[in-house]
């Protein structure tokens, strides 16, 4: 929305979506009226491009908050969405099979609470280290094979998948 800056929106949970960031450079005259703000932004390659209509072209990095984690924010950054980049194209999404795209998993069900303390800290620890594919498969049945949550089933399942196929 013009002139009211760039909101970053959590959209998790459909039914509550919440602002996880803000930027707003404020009004160019205090005293008159002139057309300026946000004309739109656009995640890319790990970064928010906001093009500004009078002052030009911003460059933003997400940095860790409760609300997203470095590991996060790193997984984002490998997204393959397409060899053009389009910001109104439609292409669907999807991460390689890295541990850092794991870890990714492992903080978003950490913070819904779907893991056990005990099976986060295996995680983590087996992520961060000199990955061994039997210590991931074995990690990933113990998993959680339910949740009432459809979210969190979906994240338990991709967090599987990765686990299985590093």
């Amino acid at each position: 929305w013009y002139q009211g800056g760039i909101s970053l929106i959590d959209f998790t949970d459909t039914a509550n979506p919440f602002e996880i960031a803000f930027f707003d450079r404020g009004p160019i005259s205090d005293e008159h009226l002139i057309a300026g703000g946000y004309w739109s932004s656009y995640y890319y390659n790990g970064r928010i491009y906001g093009t500004e209509i009078v002052r030009g072209i911003d460059v933003f990095e997400l940095l860790p908050s409760e609300h997203i984690s470095e590991a996060e924010i790193a997984a984002a950054a490998l997204t393959s969405d397409g060899d053009i980049f389009n910001p109104q194209q439609q292409m669907k999404v999807s991460w390689p099979n890295e541990p850092i795209v794991a870890q990714a998993y492992v903080d978003q069900l950490a913070r819904s609470n779907a893991l056990t303390a005990e099976l986060v800290s295996d995680l983590s620890s087996a992520l961060t280290s000199e990955v061994k594919k039997k210590t991931l498969r074995a990690l990933a049945k113990k998993l959680p094979k339910s949740h009432p949550d459809s979210v969190t089933v979906q994240r338990l399942e991709a967090l599987n998948k990765i686990l299985t196929n590093i």
